[in-house]
């Protein structure tokens, strides 16, 4: 290439650049050139605090972990997508649900991707009277329509019954 050459020049800045930031941060890979320092006190005060936002994302995430790991069905065997239909009989498009089965477990996740509560049927699934989440969950089920209720941006995963 001509050194003259524009597309050279803009290509000989940006391996310049990059190297300076590669020095500058110490890391050999690009994943850490965008990102900006982390205040790790500021982060130990937040999690240690039950109250904050942060904490409450990391325990549901350590809480979700342990039970994936305890449940292997979640990384094994078949998946198959459920669709959920609403208290009028209508398909729920803010429900992803899906079943996760294995030769030890059945398991049903429900995820609620709109800010607001939904209502779902659970359609011929075996899910008890008084179902269980996983994640110790609350699960609400009216007795008399069995409809499943489900909050804003909630979800519940259903171990079920055989």
């Amino acid at each position: 290439q001509n050194e003259n050459d524009a597309t050279y020049s803009l290509w000989l800045n940006d391996e310049d650049y990059y190297r300076e930031q590669m020095e500058k941060s110490g890391y050999a890979d690009s994943r850490n050139l965008c990102r900006g320092s982390i205040h790790w006190e500021k982060v130990q005060v937040c999690l240690n605090n039950p109250e904050s936002f942060e904490s409450g994302i990391f325990q549901s995430l350590k809480k979700m972990l342990n039970v994936r790991q305890k449940y292997p069905t979640f990384g094994r065997g078949e998946m198959t997508w459920i669709d959920f239909k609403d208290q009028n009989n209508r398909p729920a498009p803010a429900i992803l649900a899906y079943l996760r089965n294995d030769e030890a477990n059945r398991i049903l996740i429900i995820n609620n991707l709109s800010a607001k509560p939904v209502q779902v049927k659970p359609k011929a699934l075996k899910i008890n009277k008084t179902p269980s989440d996983l994640l110790q969950q609350t699960v609400s089920r009216d007795s008399k329509t069995d409809l499943l209720s489900i909050p804003g941006y909630g979800n519940r995963w259903i171990l079920l019954s055989d």
